[in-house]
């Protein structure tokens, strides 16, 4: 159904269709979290049932963020390159201090 509003996305309590003057706006009864104005209930409605997860879109940034300090590791074990005896490992030793750098939080 069409109307029907899904659970609130951050406490998990039921959201309220309002109509102010002209504009429509869905709100959370618990936290009071809304959607933002729009010219009819279908847009208010359709906005607060398709919002993103906040818990979804930070894992995401956190995956994103981990995958590009990873690179550095993905680069040693590829490496095929020969150095001369003892270089590598302190090549290698040092491109993974740096992603070890890279993947601890600022």
């Amino acid at each position: 159904m069409q109307d029907e509003l899904k659970a609130c996305g951050h406490c998990g309590d039921v959201a309220r269709n309002k109509r102010l003057m002209t504009s429509f706006v869905v709100e959370c009864g618990g936290c009071g979290i809304s959607t933002a104005f729009y010219p009819t209930k279908k847009q208010a409605i359709t906005a607060w049932n398709t919002r993103a997860d906040p818990a979804l879109a930070a894992a995401q940034a956190e995956v994103a963020r981990l995958s590009a300090a990873l690179k550095p590791f993905a680069a040693v074990a590829n490496t095929v390159e020969h150095y001369e005896p003892g270089r590598s490992v302190s090549v290698n030793v040092d491109r993974c201090r740096d992603a070890r750098a890279a993947l601890v939080q600022p």
